[in-house]
């Protein structure tokens, strides 16, 4: 009586809400082709889903928060304790793999749905704090797709216990971007309070966002750990020139007592700000840092400087006779696309053309031919050229 009862409202709801249907097929089926082999099947099974639309939100919202039934849940319960060959025969009844594929094409058709799909956040957010890796992975994406709507899910994320979990959602606030600027000041907290990967998650999730997180990052540049100060000024060059509020703050930092900062901030220079005078004085300034990596660092942002490089020829040159190949290295490269004006340097290029690190051989060679005309042989390029057009004349 009790199952017959149970049948009655199982068929009721499913009257009550029939099920979405786009061509005279209904979404279930469309739900299982997103995951057809044919990229084209897929595609289609896509634009049916965003045909459907919000109509399809409850339905999907439902896969996400169905339970198993009172015979499902006692099969799970005893699957542990039975022979293999009768584990089978509960598969028949409750297989939990199945029950997170139903899952996880509802997670993805949601994504799909874009804002949409705003309605199934509440649940989308409750798969994202589970301990199932792949379907908090599968939310997170879900609700990068849907807008700053899923702001108040992911925010609160960021406190989980699960290393997982507050991961995932620093991947949904990176695809955000801007629009995630309100989890700045946690995210901040994070990396200034916290150790471990999440810190370098969270700074990579700050650096994507973008300009809103420039003043907190400039704060972190003065922490009294190296590692934060390097990992913020990081973070600011990758914000490019929307971090040119900050660019003052990154030149002191030129002078920081650890050189992993310095190399840092010299290569976030380059990146924030292409054209500035100061910045230029800051880079040239670098060719003489005693540590290795710092020089290295100014010479392969000098490479956009052309200007500065032209005007100051002779301090650049001082890169081709530093003692670390790596530097030569991209101290050749620099003077290589000066062209002409930097004919001066081709003794010692010629003399780096012999070395025998082939980075520093190949930048010699190809920046010879750039300021001379010539190739490390003597042949001028011009002539060669010209010869090959004669050749092809003929043939």
């Amino acid at each position: 009586m009790i199952a017959v009862a149970a049948l009655g409202s199982v068929l009721i709801v499913r009257w009550l809400n029939p099920e979405p249907v786009y061509q005279s097929r209904p979404l279930s089926e469309w739900l299982v082709q997103l995951r057809d082999s044919n990229p084209s099947n897929r595609f289609e099974a896509m634009t049916a889903v965003q045909a459907i639309g919000p109509e399809a939100v409850p339905r999907l919202t439902n896969e996400l928060v169905r339970m198993p039934g009172g015979l499902q849940r006692l099969a799970r319960a005893i699957s542990d304790k039975i022979p293999e060959r009768l584990k089978r025969v509960l598969r028949t009844i409750y297989n939990p793999s199945d029950e997170v594929v139903q899952k996880l094409m509802a997670l993805q058709a949601i994504g799909m749905l874009g804002t949409n799909g705003t309605a199934a956040v509440p649940a989308v957010t409750a798969v994202l704090r589970t301990s199932e890796v792949g379907l908090s992975s599968a939310a997170a994406a879900a609700l990068s797709n849907l807008g700053t709507n899923a702001l108040p899910g992911l925010i609160p994320a960021l406190d989980d216990g699960d290393f997982n979990i507050r991961a995932n959602a620093c991947y949904a606030l990176r695809e955000l971007g801007k629009n995630a600027a309100p989890a700045v000041p946690r995210l901040a907290t994070i990396v200034a309070e916290e150790r471990g990967a999440i810190v370098d998650v969270a700074f990579l999730t700050l650096s994507t966002i973008g300009e809103a997180a420039v003043p907190a990052l400039t704060n972190l540049i003065s922490d009294p750990d190296p590692s934060i100060r390097e990992r913020a000024v990081r973070a600011l060059g990758y914000i490019r020139q929307d971090a040119r509020p900050a660019l003052q703050s990154v030149i002191r930092l030129g002078a920081d007592p650890s050189e992993n900062v310095r190399a840092a901030a010299i290569q976030a220079i380059g990146m924030i700000d292409w054209v500035g005078e100061e910045s230029g004085e800051a880079l040239l300034g670098a060719i003489g840092d005693p540590a290795w990596k710092v020089r290295e660092a100014a010479a392969k942002a000098l490479v956009y400087r052309v200007g500065v490089v032209r005007s100051n020829l002779k301090k650049v040159c001082e890169l081709l006779r530093d003692d670390s190949a790596a530097v030569r290295a991209e101290g050749a490269r620099v003077i290589g696309q000066i062209g002409e004006h930097g004919r001066s340097a081709a003794p010692l290029l010629k003399a780096l053309v012999t070395e025998t690190n082939e980075a520093v051989r190949l930048n010699a060679m190809e920046a010879l031919e750039s300021v001379t005309g010539m190739s490390a042989g003597g042949r001028k390029i011009e002539q060669a050229g010209a010869r090959k057009l004669e050749e092809r004349s003929f043939q």
